[in-house]
Formats: structure tokens, sequence, C-alpha cells
């Protein structure tokens, strides 16, 4: 079995003086399974391109496969942290009609 490091985030906290926090998560992902995952990253979610500042016209990938099943993984958390805080802020804002307005 081999890990994968995913990523390492730093979340701030502002608690008078800001302060730092960074919190690793790692995978592991079996070596046999490996290619499965990458490719499905691939293929799934197909890997940006950008222009090849060596071949003026062409494009190149901006990741690598390993990269880019990274970057998918990392997308996805601050998507999914994202629309949750959205939710929890539409929460919060819900205002119940007052009936006492009109009668």
């Amino acid at each position: 079995m081999r890990k994968i490091l995913l990523f390492s985030m730093i979340f701030m906290v502002c608690v008078g003086l800001v302060q730092s926090y960074a919190a690793e998560i790692t995978l592991t992902i079996p070596n046999e399974k490996i290619p499965r995952v990458i490719e499905a990253m691939e293929k799934l979610y197909g890997i940006p391109t950008i222009p090849d500042p060596e071949n003026p016209g062409q494009m190149k990938p901006e990741f690598t496969p390993q990269q880019w099943s990274k970057e998918c993984v990392r997308r996805f958390i601050i998507s999914s942290v994202a629309r949750y805080e959205q939710v929890k802020a539409q929460q919060a804002v819900q205002i119940q009609p007052d009936n006492e307005i009109a009668r």
C-alpha cells in the first residue's frame, strides 16, 4: 500500500491575533488501484490545458494526471465547504412572515 498525500490546508482563525492551523489529509490507495483512480479523474473531469510557451498556438496540460487527481479532490472539498456555508447562511437569514402586519 502506498499513501498519497493529498494536500495541506491552512485555516486562518481570527481571535484577537491571527493563528494558523494546518490540516494534513492522507488517503491510502493500494498500488494496484492507483492507475484506476488517476484514469477516472482524468477521464471524468478532463485535465485543463494552458498555452504552451515553447510552442506558440499550442496547448499543453496544466497538470500531470497524478497532480490532477489531487487537484480534483482539493476542488471538491473547497466546493463542498462553500455550498454548505451558503446553505447555512441562507438558513440563518430566513425570515418568518409577520402575520400581524395586516389583518
